[in-house]
């Protein structure tokens, strides 16, 4: 799954310093709220230690998310993205 909420270049991706100490998503699904696409799912890792292992979470706004790249982006924060609860074809957009 891709999805990108502004055009960006092809092939961009954040910086690893951005993604490096992330926490995990696992079990994640979109969700659509308006035009803002949010995740759900279960929070791994998190250094903010108000999130502890396991906890169901849903983000904050997504701005970018390639699930073959394993990462999310969104206003407040980064994430990295295990499994999906499903996959997700019809959100193919952006690049």
């Amino acid at each position: 799954m891709k999805y990108s909420r502004y055009p960006l270049s092809p092939g961009w991706r954040p910086p690893e310093t951005m993604l490096q100490g992330t926490a995990i998503i696992e079990c994640w699904e979109p969700i659509l709220d308006g035009e803002d696409l949010h995740l759900r799912g279960t929070l791994y890792g998190s250094p903010d230690p108000r999130w502890k292992d396991g906890a169901q979470i849903t983000t904050g706004v997504i701005q970018v998310l390639d699930s073959e790249h394993g990462y999310a982006v969104g206003y407040s924060g980064s994430y990295r993205l295990g499994a999906p609860l499903r996959e997700y074809p019809e959100w193919e957009t952006g690049d």
